[in-house]
């Protein structure tokens, strides 16, 4: 008499015999991981380092094309405040929204940052920030002394210090490019670089931040505050402790500028020290506390097969980046 097993069986085969002609072998498992890796690769290539790479491109163009058709019209601080401002949101902003609107929207690129932390560890995250922007200014006012720079040209006329034009300059200098650059950099860059991982994307785009500033100095001082700024958005999943974050760093060199060639730039010169001095031990101690409290600083988001030398050759080959980076490398000369 068959069992119920062996009727359903075709003659020939068992059952031992059947599972293992339908499950996958290690082999079939090695070319799927191969063909994913492949076109995550593409993905990554001609996908997102393209769109950041193009993006990137146009705002350093649009950015000399806008600071050429505007040299004629600043004359005093009122123009070139406006003149900056207008710099700020037509080459750096507006790319930007577009990009995102054309790419699937904003949500797209707030979509991976999807919690919130407590307002108390924002805080502490913005004190820390301006630690660390601090202690890069530290570090930029020693490779200053030690190697001191050609001294610039100059606006060609007198900055304005009244109530007034202190308040246009904080908010072209400090407040408009806070917005626009952490909107481009930490909003479309990380959010679409974040899934193939936050770290990379915190990286990327930080050295993209640091690329399209003017200068060998600038450009180092930039990357390593585009990566606090970047470390600081991932933690919180908003964009305004970075906006703060740089606003607060831009402030201090905005009064730096006013008081400078006056008679109160050496008490300056103090109180800025004590300032930064005092926000780095904070920033220190913050940092301890959040560690020892089991504080989750770091998140990672996206999931990719993807090896760190794998993602780092994609970004070195890809040629909207590797155009950008050659002609950020031109304006060193």
């Amino acid at each position: 008499m068959m069992n119920k097993r062996d009727e359903k069986q075709p003659d020939g085969f068992s059952g031992r015999e059947l599972m293992t002609d339908n499950s996958p072998t290690a082999d079939d498992l090695t070319a799927d991981l191969s063909a994913l890796r492949v076109r995550q690769k593409r993905e990554l290539q001609w996908g997102q380092l393209t769109l950041c790479g193009l993006c990137c491109v146009v705002m350093m163009l649009l950015n000399q094309l806008s600071a050429r058709l505007l040299s004629g019209f600043v004359h005093d601080t009122l123009s070139y405040a406006a003149a900056v401002t207008l710099m700020s949101v037509v080459s750096v902003l507006l790319p930007s929204l577009a990009v995102m609107k054309w790419s699937g929207g904003m949500r797209r690129y707030t979509a991976p940052f999807v919690h919130k932390a407590r307002s108390g560890v924002s805080i502490a995250l913005v004190i820390c920030g301006f630690g660390a922007c601090a202690a890069v200014n530290f570090l930029m006012t020693a490779v200053n002394a030690l190697f001191p720079a050609a001294d610039s040209a100059g606006l060609g006329f007198a900055i304005g210090r009244s109530p007034c034009e202190v308040l246009l300059l904080l908010l072209s200098l400090a407040a408009v490019p806070a917005v626009c650059e952490e909107t481009a950099f930490r909003g479309l860059m990380m959010g679409g670089l974040s899934s193939f991982g936050s770290g990379y994307a915190i990286v990327l785009s930080a050295l993209c931040f640091g690329l399209l500033h003017a200068g060998a100095r600038s450009m180092s001082a930039a990357f390593l505050t585009g990566l606090a700024m970047g470390l600081i958005r991932n933690a919180t999943g908003s964009l305004i402790p970075p906006m703060t974050v740089h606003f607060l760093n831009n402030a201090f060199a905005v009064f730096g500028t006013l008081m400078s060639g006056t008679d109160y730039y050496e008490h300056y010169t103090v109180i800025w020290f004590v300032i930064s001095a005092a926000a780095v031990v904070l920033m220190l101690a913050l940092l301890g506390i959040l560690v020892l409290r089991g504080t989750k600083l770091f998140y990672q988001y996206g999931r990719t097969v993807l090896t760190v030398r794998e993602k780092t050759a994609a970004a070195l080959t890809c040629p909207a980046m590797v155009l950008f980076a050659a002609l950020s490398i031109i304006r060193l000369f």
